[in-house]
């Protein structure tokens, strides 16, 4: 092929895809499209985003009620997939938003702790280190791992007089990622498991009103090893009354204990976060009760990325979209999925939204960077995207191990790329320029026009070669005659005309290039830049904005006002598309522009203005967090003139993610249902609408660790030994101070810190009729955080 040299004054900005060429349509049915022909393909009726669909278990009506509930293949063991049962679809009480699992068979035995010393202590014991070393690398794929949460669970006192509480106490505190179930689990009918014992109660029975050979058989609690062998499990619950019994389910299914050193089954627990699971896709269907049915997982993998830099929705009725993938495991992607939902999907809310039509791609080749073509679905062509539903591209590698496995194990996925379809016609201006360069076997995304040699031929396009240029002409406004459009300034890069509009999707033939050249390249200007989102953050008004093609630093400006000046705010380099006014001030109204500009030869080349965005900052708020009990947290706020409701969020981590709690009308709230001794992070806001338009005040941070108020029982004054002090214990504690009242300055002065385990102390210089109050407190990360005051006792 001939070449020729490019002109130096051309600026080529030019972003290559190399184009993998393959269409797939649309069925004209609604509903989902199937996928593949065997019978674990995703379809309309067996996949649903996150965990929506699988079904909490049913409550047994009795002992002799078998388990019940939905099942999902997690992982696999000696290279067997492990069968899980659902306790909980959705669940909270392990830290943050999770899927609680218990494994279906016994896998192994094994001893709970079998070197001397022996521990009966969970923390300490050998199983624990096992299923958290061994087990989980071998069992569970990188995905599986970082999809595992580490369950949180804190200790806490079992039913006063009940059957458990007599044999082991207190419930077991966890800090795992893999664990077994405690004697609560496996007595909770939410989790679909009989709350007998298997124990019963006897005119003969012992001081625990239980006679140990009185028992009956809880066929709930059956679990089976390889063989269908009903087998002994092991709890991790240690029991109360000797030193190296651990809790058990016994082959007739009643609660028992067993010496540590016995080898009994494994069967482990563990909790997976929502966040990580994309879809669920049934195996076997429910049955009527929407029970019994079991469920592979497609995990979002971190180590794969694709950006979707353009997607377009031709008039004529196709959808065509660009994408780019990255990633370690980018080269196992073996499906590209075109997903439209009803909501915008939310990571770890994702069952917030239903899926409207879901269709892949599969390919030969690996998927790299690429463009697919596709029908536009009837349902959606009449309808806004954005607005009537939100479309996404999904890269998947689905599991093709075996015949026999491959339905069972997790297939992977990047996280959803959102599409914003890009209209197809631009108006365009030469006062800067762009790129788009297309050849007979390359795609080049520039933009707003695509041109593919593939495709179908819309305009007609003619060269006129003299010795010096050549012209190009092309039927811009399709009426039949030809438009002139500009000059090849060399390579067959054509400098157009200064402003005229284009619209639809050109294809040159390949035999329409002049003779010698293999490649075209059309010179457009650089798009306006775009702000997507402003909204008040915790520390200031976040502006989000999307690219302007070719350009890698932009300007933000505000102003008080829509035609008012508008003032230099601070310059965003390196391809970052967000900025924090740090300097925004409640209760008042800002609008925000972004100017793009690059610089070339040590000159500054500016793009255009974006548009006006409006934000209106309510007024700020001040947060209170305050612990009210071990499971309880009390917030309360300063209101907010014309707020209709406040947003609370709440986090475990002061850099989140922040979980959606609840909106209230009123200033104060409860959060419920929390865990003694951890540090919760909350953020609140107010929010009010107006014309359908959301205005927020910028977020209200507290923290504070849930911690129990302790009761003071007794204040008893001895002659000669002081005051002695007893109170009851507070959840989550690992101290308490004691005070005494002062009665010259009616405060209560501080006298003495004791550890947690401790309920009692003796002031020793405490006289009859002085009044102590006690308050419990937890260091974390260097950080004392106190719970509430006790009443106050005199001494007497």
């Amino acid at each position: 092929m001939k070449k020729r040299s490019i002109s130096n004054h051309v600026r080529i900005c030019a972003a290559i895809l190399a184009m993998t060429m393959g269409i797939a349509l649309f069925p004209k049915t609604s509903g989902l499209s199937v996928l593949r022909a065997d019978t674990t393909s995703k379809n309309s009726t067996n996949t649903n985003l996150g965990t929506s669909g699988i079904s909490s278990p049913l409550s047994p009506e009795d002992k002799d009620t078998p388990w019940k509930g939905s099942y999902v293949w997690f992982g696999n063991y000696n290279h067997n997939p492990i069968k899980f049962r659902v306790l909980a679809p959705q669940e909270t009480s392990f830290g943050e938003k999770t899927m609680f699992l218990d494994c279906d068979t016994i896998l192994y035995k094994a001893a709970f702790d079998k070197t001397a010393p022996k521990n009966k202590d969970w923390d300490n014991s050998e199983i624990r280190s096992e299923l958290n070393g061994d087990f989980y690398s071998e069992s569970f794929s990188v995905p599986e791992q970082n999809a595992i949460a580490t369950s949180q669970f804190s200790s806490a006192a079992l039913p006063s007089g009940s059957f458990e509480e007599y044999e082991f106490h207190n419930t077991t505190a966890l800090n795992d990622k893999i664990f077994l179930l405690d004697v609560s689990d496996v007595m909770n009918p939410s989790y679909g498991y009989s709350p007998d014992t298997g124990w019963e109660a006897s005119a003969n029975a012992n001081s625990n009103g239980y006679r140990w050979f009185d028992y009956h058989n809880v066929g709930n609690h059956y679990k089976y090893i390889k063989g269908g062998t009903v087998s002994k499990w092991w709890l991790r619950s240690a029991y109360f009354g000797q030193v190296d019994n651990v809790g058990s389910i016994e082959t007739d299914g009643r609660i028992d204990t067993t010496s540590i050193g016995f080898s009994l089954g494994v069967s482990p627990a563990l909790n997976i976060k929502l966040d990580s699971i994309l879809f669920n896709t049934y195996i076997n269907r429910p049955d009527s009760s929407g029970a019994g049915g079991d469920y592979k997982l497609t995990l979002i993998d971190e180590d794969i990325s694709l950006q979707v830099p353009t997607a377009y929705m031709d008039p004529s009725g196709s959808i065509r979209v660009h994408f780019k993938m990255t990633g370690d495991h980018a080269d196992n992607v073996n499906q590209m999925s075109f997903l439209v939902l009803d909501k915008e999907y939310t990571p770890g809310n994702a069952n917030d939204a239903n899926i409207l039509y879901y269709y892949s791609f599969t390919h030969s080749d690996h998927f790299y960077e690429g463009c697919y073509e596709f029908k536009t679905p009837d349902a959606i062509a009449d309808l806004t995207c954005g607005k009537d539903y939100w479309a996404y591209f999904v890269a998947e590698e689905y599991a093709t191990y075996d015949d026999n496995m491959s339905h069972h194990l997790s297939d992977y996925a990047c996280l959803p790329a959102e599409i914003s379809f890009a209209p197809l016609n631009v108006t365009v201006d030469l006062s800067k320029e762009t790129v788009l360069s297309s050849s007979p076997y390359d795609l080049i995304v520039g933009d707003m026009i695509s041109v593919d040699f593939y495709r179908r031929q819309l305009a007609s396009i003619r060269y006129v070669q003299s010795p010096t240029l050549i012209k190009m002409y092309v039927d811009l406004d399709k009426d039949g005659s030809e438009d002139f459009v500009g000059y090849d300034v060399g390579d067959i890069m054509f400098e157009l005309l200064p402003t005229f509009s284009i619209s639809g999707t050109y294809a040159i033939p390949v035999e329409s290039l002049p003779p010698g050249y293999e490649s075209i390249t059309f010179i457009f200007p650089l798009k306006q830049p775009v702000i997507t989102k402003t909204e008040p953050t915790d520390n200031g008004v976040q502006i989000k904005w999307e690219s302007a093609y070719g350009y890698d630093k932009y300007n933000v400006y505000r102003s008080d006002s829509l035609n008012g000046n508008y003032s230099y705010l601070a310059s965003v380099t390196g391809g970052t598309l967000k900025y924090v006014d740090k300097t925004a001030q409640g209760g008042k109204t800002y609008y925000y522009k972004v100017r793009p500009y690059t610089k070339e030869d040590g000159k500054t080349i500016y793009g255009k203005y974006s548009d006006a965005a409006k934000v209106t900052v309510l007024p700020d708020l001040k947060l209170t967090v305050a612990p009210k009990s071990g499971v309880t947290m009390t917030l309360s706020w300063t209101a907010v003139s014309g707020a209709q409701s406040y947003e609370i969020y709440r986090a475990t981590s002061a850099g989140g993610p922040y979980t959606y709690v609840k909106a209230t009308t009123g200033t104060s709230t409860s959060d419920t249902g929390l865990h003694a001794g951890t540090r919760y992070y909350y953020m609140v806001r107010a929010k009010k609408t107006v014309s359908g338009t959301a205005q927020y005040s910028k977020y209200a941070a507290g923290v504070a660790v849930a911690l129990a108020t302790p009761s003071m029982e007794s204040a008893t004054f001895k002659s000669g030994k002081g005051v002695t002090l007893n109170w009851t214990k507070a959840s989550g504690a690992d101290r308490y101070n004691v005070y005494r009242y002062n009665t010259s300055t009616g405060k209560y002065d501080y006298v003495a810190s004791v550890l947690g385990g401790t309920l009692t102390y003796t002031d020793a210089s405490g006289k009859k009729g002085d009044y102590y109050k006690v308050r419990a407190y937890k260091r974390v990360d260097g950080v004392v955080y106190y719970g509430g005051w006790s009443n106050a006792k005199a001494g007497k």
